[in-house]
């Protein structure tokens, strides 16, 4: 028997590339392939000297959402954000997680 282990194709994009602090973005993403009644987590990340979550998502019918709200850039910054999809024994895909998406925010 052959079994293959497949990460989950987790893509990300936001609603804006860059903003000013004290404004929000909006993430959305989806799992292509995911089954419709699957409910996963995934995790959103941003890179501050390492991955730290800061908002989690339920895959619903393959897509999910999120927002974030900018509350203490006072120089212009760009900033690297993921979405992780973690090992889920009632998901059909191994972990995954997509690339990453930039956005520049200005005081």
């Amino acid at each position: 028997m052959l079994r293959v282990t497949v990460a989950a194709p987790v893509k990300l994009k936001t609603n804006r590339s860059s903003t000013r602090n004290k404004r929000s973005i909006k993430f959305t993403g989806s799992v292509p392939g995911a089954p419709k009644d699957a409910r996963a987590r995934v995790d959103l990340q941003a890179w501050a000297g390492r991955w730290v979550t800061f908002a989690s998502a339920t895959v619903r019918n393959g897509a999910f959402a999120s927002s974030y709200t900018f509350t203490r850039t006072f120089s212009p910054t760009t900033y690297r954000f993921r979405a992780v999809l973690p090992s889920d024994p009632d998901f059909p895909y191994a972990a995954g997680k997509s690339r990453e998406v930039h956005v520049r925010v200005r005081p």
